[in-house]
């Protein structure tokens, strides 16, 4: 999957919500986890991380400009 290869519209309409940016050269600049549980509720954060300890090594990756929002 390269550049603009709609891959945020495939979330999008996989979640069936507007959670990615889309558009002509806006770059997805973060991670994305689609996870499956009984509330239909974003997590973001620190919620993420408290819930999905495995992530954590991400916060060490390398040309990470800012936090886990």
């Amino acid at each position: 999957w390269g550049t603009t290869a709609g891959k945020s519209s495939i979330i999008n309409w996989y979640v069936e919500e507007h959670i990615q940016k889309i558009g002509v050269a806006i770059e997805t600049q973060g991670f994305t986890f689609i996870t499956n549980d009984w509330k239909r509720e974003p997590l973001t954060g620190n919620a993420t991380l408290h819930l999905y300890p495995h992530f954590r090594p991400l916060l060490e990756f390398k040309g990470r400009s800012s936090p886990v929002v």
